[in-house]
């Protein structure tokens, strides 16, 4: 797996924004602000990443950004501690993006659809669905969902891959 380390990444471009080297990414994770990290088989500027993630200051957080073979963003994972369970991260938001076609680069505001859905870690949560045909959004409120995959051990530097993987969860009705 190669990875590229910068302080954002462009799906466009398909490259980091304000790139840089491993070296700066690290002292970054020990005392911050966050960075991101994209990784893929044979990643590289100018080819899409199997996902990026930006990760803050010694894991404190990590949002995980996946994406189709043209660079559109397809999921987006957000992570956080929560007073439950401290030590570890908890997958809280989970956002989807539906396009018009697949044939080629979208931006997200391009969409179709975005289906964004909110957990706690009792199993509650909501689901706000966004179609842009549509007069209004659609908004959800669930419970009883099993939310036990979602809590992660805390991320350590390099373990990108833990947290890039296609990771849906089980979604509410």
């Amino acid at each position: 797996m190669n990875y590229l380390y910068g302080h954002s990444w462009h799906p466009k471009l398909r490259k980091p924004i304000r790139p840089m080297t491993e070296k700066q990414a690290r002292e970054r994770w020990e005392k911050g602000p966050d960075f991101c990290v994209a990784g893929g088989p044979d990643l590289e500027p100018g080819r899409v990443p199997d996902y990026s993630l930006v990760v803050g200051r010694q894991g404190q957080f990590v949002t995980a950004t996946r994406y189709d073979q043209h660079g559109s963003v397809v999921s987006v994972y957000h992570f956080h501690h929560q007073d439950v369970r401290p030590e570890d991260l908890f997958l809280e938001q989970v956002t989807l993006y539906t396009y018009p076609g697949e044939d080629r680069w979208y931006d997200e505001l391009r969409c179709s659809a975005v289906a964004t859905y909110r957990f706690r870690p009792d199993g509650t949560g909501k689901r706000r669905l966004t179609v842009k045909a549509a007069p209004a959004d659609e908004l959800v409120e669930f419970e009883g969902v099993d939310v036990s995959d979602h809590w992660e051990a805390p991320i350590t530097w390099g373990d990108w891959d833990r947290f890039g993987r296609d990771r849906t969860p089980p979604l509410p009705e």
